[in-house]
């Protein structure tokens, strides 16, 4: 029996491809995503959707902080804020 993902992404590449040249498989507009042994392994957006994605997640997060004084959700906010700097700061 085979298993069919859905791919949420306007283009696909080969993770071959996708190492020799990055830039290249992110130039255009849209998400893209990346196949190692034919499964999904990650997707890529360019830097103008990306911003747009972390300024979005900055604001919800702001919001929930706000409406709740659950620290626990505040302290799972930090962490995944955290993450995804570290993500940012890697390229």
């Amino acid at each position: 029996m085979c298993k069919i993902n859905k791919a949420y992404a306007d283009h696909i590449v080969g993770m071959r491809e996708f190492k020799a040249n990055p830039a290249d498989a992110v130039k255009g507009d849209g998400t893209v995503l990346v196949l190692a042994h034919n499964k999904p392994v990650m997707y890529c957006i360019n830097k103008d959707e990306y911003e747009f994605v972390y300024e979005a997640i900055k604001a919800r997060e702001s919001t929930l902080l706000k409406s709740s004084s659950n620290t626990r959700l505040k302290k799972q906010t930090s962490k995944n804020h955290k993450r995804l700097l570290i993500i940012t700061n890697n390229f």
